[in-house]
């Protein structure tokens, strides 16, 4: 959801690598993977 969307891009913005599982691929993950690509993880 949102909180965890932001919680990601804080994380991110720290430094940190980022892993989001989650059960479908939603418009908004694959655009926020798209910007994150070297430090984001996203598995279904």
């Amino acid at each position: 959801g949102v909180v965890g969307m932001n919680a990601a891009k804080v994380a991110l913005g720290m430094g940190a690598q980022v892993i989001i599982l989650n059960r479908s691929l939603s418009k908004r993950l694959t655009d926020f993977q798209q910007q994150h690509t070297s430090q984001l993880s996203i598995n279904l």
